[in-house]
């Protein structure tokens, strides 16, 4: 059911092939392919100066393909239902009968044959774009803000006011309820949407996962990770440790503090996450075998000892600014505990040890320090 024909400017046959939606081409060396199947049953085939085919369908609308058949645009007639309606509007909400021939004015304007309707409609094109929407995305319920374009003399609509209504002509944005609303700038040529997302307060979501150590010795630093990055660090006792927020605690004194990590939503609403810290006792922070596996760097003091190197028969002094009990431990290059010993602070020791030769470390913590030292034992003892 051939219904219309054309020739582009190659020499090539365009062919309206109505019964079975097609837009067929013959080139001048007589060769048939098909260039586009049709919507709907093809009727009316116009071209314009660049090759451009724009044909009408039986489902009262109007198409613009590529001259390789890539669809371009829906020219008009949007949506698929029968009328007489849209003039001075745009092309794309009006609605035809039952359109027939369809034609391209010297301007580039459309004219399209309205059969049933007995009219002959005109539209102007090409069709003057409208510049995207700039402004806000995500808006607080309750909150204001303001959309623009920069294509002048257009209005705006939103398609749920129960979520967001905006002012026709001034682009004012409210927030009334949480969810998505679309918003359309509208000219008399075209038009430009943009996605709106209104939030609620209580919508942060989740405060994440803390990674890393949940004690150090005082002195010591370590490092938390959080998996949802944006948050604040909080501690609870600063005394005992303190955080920023890059994670870094900071171990000050023996005691437990409890270190928090808040977000803030873009609604003010917020969620935390609460993580049990504890800076060890200087005598929690000296291993097993009894050497420091975690010194305290900054607390640390060395003991005196003398002589140093000796026969195996030595002096020790823990200098402190108060008079405590300490604990001391010597253990071998092994980490073997050789002797335990108590003792207090700014008071000499006398110690001897029953071994071989040899390099012996000296820990010793009280309650508010910790002091090391190395001796010497000569071999020959």
């Amino acid at each position: 059911n051939p219904y219309d024909v054309k020739v582009d400017a190659g020499g090539n046959l365009l062919i309206a092939d109505r019964y079975w939606s097609n837009i067929r081409k013959v080139t001048p060396t007589g060769t048939i392919s098909t260039l586009y199947h049709t919507p709907a049953r093809v009727k009316s085939l116009a071209l314009d100066g660049a090759g451009n085919i724009f044909f009408t369908c039986e489902n009262f609308t109007a198409y613009k393909i590529d001259p390789t058949g890539t669809l371009l645009d829906t020219v008009t007639g949007w949506p698929l239902t029968a009328g007489s309606s849209g003039d001075g509007g745009l092309a794309t909400a009006a609605r035809f009968s039952d359109m027939g021939q369809i034609a391209i004015g010297p301007t580039g304007n459309i004219y399209i044959v309205d059969e049933t309707n007995n009219k002959v409609r005109e539209i102007t094109y090409p069709v003057i774009p409208v510049l995207p929407i700039t402004g806000t995305t995500v808006l607080c319920q309750g909150a204001s803000d303001t959309l623009h374009d920069a294509t002048p003399g257009g209005t705006w609509t939103s398609n749920n006011t129960a979520i967001a209504t905006i002012d026709l002509n001034t682009g004012v944005l409210n927030g009334v309820a949480a969810g998505n609303a679309i918003i359309t700038y509208r000219t008399s040529f075209n038009f430009a949407t943009t996605l709106i997302t209104i939030t609620s307060p209580g919508s942060v979501g989740s405060a994440g996962k803390v990674l890393g150590l949940n004690y150090a010795c005082p002195g010591k630093t370590v490092i938390l990770t959080e998996t949802m990055p944006g948050g604040e660090w909080t501690s609870s006792n600063t005394a005992v440790s303190t955080i920023n927020n890059a994670g870094l605690v900071r171990a000050i004194r023996p005691g437990s503090a409890v270190l928090t990590y808040t977000i803030v939503g873009a609604c003010g609403a917020e969620v935390s996450l609460k993580f049990p810290f504890k800076t060890l006792t200087y005598e929690e922070c000296i291993g097993t075998e009894g050497i420091a596996t975690t010194p305290s760097a900054g607390m640390e003091t060395a003991i005196q000892a003398w002589p140093n190197p000796n026969e195996g028969t030595f002096s020790i002094n823990m200098e402190s600014g108060i008079d405590e009990q300490v604990k001391v431990t010597i253990t071998n290059v092994v980490g073997q505990k050789i002797k335990e010993l108590t003792t207090v602070t700014n008071k000499h020791l006398d110690v001897k040890l029953d071994g071989v030769g040899g390099l012996y470390f000296i820990n010793a913590v009280s309650e508010h320090g910790q002091w090391s030292q190395k001796v010497l034992v000569n071999a020959s003892h």
